[in-house]
């Protein structure tokens, strides 16, 4: 940095870099035919040692093990997959490329060029999509029609639109269609920067058959469908009504316990529960996110401190031990009761409710049991319903005190 601090217009810097260790393996990177990084794969084997070269020297010829180049060859054609290029005419290694190979050293890289798969004809474009890392994501062939005249026109009419245009929504509109000509999801232009749009409007513009244009896409990034989750039991309060009790310290169906805010940032990032902004998600995924995170069933207990010897505080973090003991030793001989609640999310049902102040009487599914992913994630309540059967008073004695898990007390 400070080298080219230093620098002035009109002269040359010199940098020093260094070859990248890979500890115990072989970096292959694979190139295009200009030399553009396609894709990378580290190789090892079970004699590898940094230093010490892939192959062996067969007289003046470098050369793999036939073990080595079997799994090296299957490693290379699963990374070209989708990209539009191969290793060779039949994607194999060809004879050249195993000796670069065989000669490199554990620890180095090597660069392979490929081929492109299938080359594009006199009255083909072909459109290779490129991360903003330079990595090939895939590709399509646009053939010519009768009445286009350049390259340009069989892009546009392929793509519906126009992916010249200098509006949004219009260029939106016409990459998505040739992404998915080209097989590739989750990628879009929104968060390309000045200089990439202005790369991809020159490639466009310059389009000519019998070429492919290289355009950069960006990785839409992903949306969690909420920001938090709170945790209740949906009891009777009376003969009459129910209330909803915060659980802020429960076990989960897996024995683990936790505090409310800790399962609720794991639930959070349940694969179920996140996608792009317009992405749906169903009542059939929320109960996998709930089972995925064993939370579809959960226990928690109150101590005998409420009115007419009823259920009162919940037991918190300190109430349990650290030590291997279920319970801190300030609970022994004391009275506790055991609660198992389970949740379902069901269409149109405030059992999963946006959580609006305290408010959980809008369910967030609609009548389809569906919801879509927004830009800004919401609150969620998850209202739990005891299973039949009355809460399990225990009383810590010794013989009990040593039970591991709230779940035993009460399914025991």
């Amino acid at each position: 940095m400070a080298a080219i601090a230093q620098g002035t217009f009109g002269a040359s810097v010199t940098i020093s870099v260094v070859k990248p260790t890979i500890s115990k393996a072989v970096r292959i990177v694979l190139t295009d035919p200009s030399g553009n990084v396609i894709n990378s794969v580290d190789y090892t084997n079970a004699t590898a040692k940094d230093g010490q070269p892939v192959g062996t020297l067969d007289g003046t010829t470098w050369k793999l093990a036939a073990a080595d180049s079997t799994a090296i060859q299957a490693k290379l054609v699963d990374a070209l997959k989708g990209t539009g290029h191969a290793l060779s005419a039949n994607n194999t290694l060809t004879a050249d490329q195993q000796a670069l190979i065989a000669q490199t050293t554990f620890g180095n890289q090597v660069s392979v060029k490929t081929v492109a798969a299938n080359p594009v004809k006199d009255n083909e474009v072909q459109l290779s999509f490129v991360d903003q890392q330079g990595t090939s994501l895939g590709t399509t062939t646009l053939t010519k029609a009768a009445t286009d005249k350049t390259a340009l026109e069989t892009i546009k009419a392929a793509s519906g639109s126009d992916p010249t245009s200098t509006n949004s929504a219009t260029l939106k509109a016409a990459y998505d269609a040739l992404l998915t000509k080209a097989g590739v999801k989750g990628y879009y232009t929104t968060d390309l920067t000045a200089d990439q749009l202005k790369a991809n409007l020159a490639a466009l513009n310059a389009a000519a058959f019998g070429q492919s244009v290289k355009l950069v896409v960006a990785k839409i990034p992903v949306k969690a469908l909420a920001s938090s989750f709170t945790f209740f039991d949906h009891a009777k309060q009376d003969i009459w009504n129910y209330k909803d009790f915060p659980i802020n310290y429960l076990e989960d169906a897996n024995g683990k316990r936790d505090s409310d805010t800790n399962f609720s940032k794991q639930l959070m990032t349940d694969t179920n529960l996140n996608g792009y902004a317009g992405n749906v998600v169903s009542d059939a995924s929320v109960n996998n996110a709930l089972k995925a995170q064993h939370l579809d069933t959960i226990y928690y207990a109150a101590k005998d401190d409420g009115w007419w010897a009823a259920a009162g505080t919940h037991l918190a973090s300190g109430d349990f031990g650290t030590n291997g003991s279920l319970f801190a030793d300030s609970m022994k001989g004391k009275t506790i009761y055991v609660y198992k609640v389970t949740l379902t999310a069901k269409a149109n049902d405030n059992t999963v409710a946006l959580d609006q102040k305290g408010n959980l009487d809008t369910p967030l599914l609609d009548k389809d049991g569906n919801v879509t992913i927004a830009d800004a994630p919401v609150k969620v309540g998850l209202k739990y319903t005891q299973v039949s059967g009355a809460p399990k008073k225990v009383t810590l004695d010794d013989a009990k005190f040593g039970a591991k898990s709230l779940a035993s007390f009460y399914n025991n």
